[in-house]
């Protein structure tokens, strides 16, 4: 058998450097691969974060696997159309997800704090100054989100510039801050009241929304309803694809609840 001497290795510098290099390759390329690539690992990931042990019994559901199918299915088929699935928003949103349903509830700020983690899953087909009118118009994932012009309905897509009350919105990244809205002054006035006319470029206050043209209280828990905005407490209780649900303070898992019904 023959041994290298040390003075060996020394005259071979690529001998010592092979296994680093080797090393270095083999966690590389790996180190680059999304967690979720495509839209079915995404739903997959968001079902198994939605069906844990707490949710399963709290739904009562027949076991973990069963939910995960249904959620997962439910996932693909609310995937929206016309948008491109962004992998680097995904894991993010199933993080915030999975902490949401840990307790088997889910609070308004929680379901605020999913929509607003989950919106880079998926890019609209708008870039920066691309016309838009909502936010999944435009590429979310790098930051743009649709700014409404001053007096319309219509905006662009820009990486929002947060502006406070009174202050001047001339430009097209200009967005006001909370329960105020870019004027016809080209300055952030405050949103209608309770009782005040309203429109599409005059908004409510939070704790209103505008019908026939007028603010008015948003609906109390129990009434029926078909988005979260017109619930007093910003949560309207409903299932995958059904019209209406009811406004709830807090959403607490029960196999009545509708998403327990969807995960059976």
């Amino acid at each position: 058998m023959t041994f290298l001497s040390a003075s060996h290795l020394l005259a071979h510098p690529s001998t010592l450097l092979l296994p680093a290099f080797l090393a270095l390759a083999a966690c590389g390329p790996a180190d680059n691969v999304p967690k979720y690539p495509d839209v079915s690992s995404f739903c997959n990931g968001r079902a198994k974060a939605e069906c844990n042990s707490e949710v399963v019994k709290a739904c009562a559901v027949v076991d973990a696997t069963h939910c995960i199918d249904k959620r997962q299915a439910a996932c693909v088929a609310a995937t929206p159309p016309g948008m491109t699935y962004s992998p680097s928003g995904a894991e993010l949103c199933i993080k915030s997800v999975s902490t949401t349903f840990a307790d088997a509830k889910l609070t308004a700020e929680e379901n605020r704090s999913n929509g607003e983690s989950c919106l880079r899953v998926f890019d609209g087909p708008g870039l920066a100054n691309a016309t838009c009118q909502s936010d999944v118009e435009c590429k979310v994932s790098t930051g743009l989100r649709c700014v409404l012009a001053s007096g319309s309905a219509t905006g662009t897509c820009q990486v929002p510039q947060r502006v406070q009350g009174g202050g001047s919105c001339t430009l097209p990244s200009h967005l006001c801050v909370d329960d105020f809205h870019c004027g016809s002054s080209q300055h952030c006035d405050i949103n209608s009241q309770v009782g005040e006319p309203c429109n599409a470029v005059l908004p409510c206050v939070d704790a209103a929304q505008c019908i026939a043209d007028l603010c008015v209280s948003k609906f109390n828990d129990g009434t029926r309803c078909t988005s979260d905005d017109q619930c007093i407490h910003d949560l309207c209780a409903r299932g995958t694809g059904a019209a209406q649900g009811l406004c709830v303070a807090q959403m607490t898992l029960a196999p009545n609840e509708p998403f327990c019904i969807d995960a059976r």
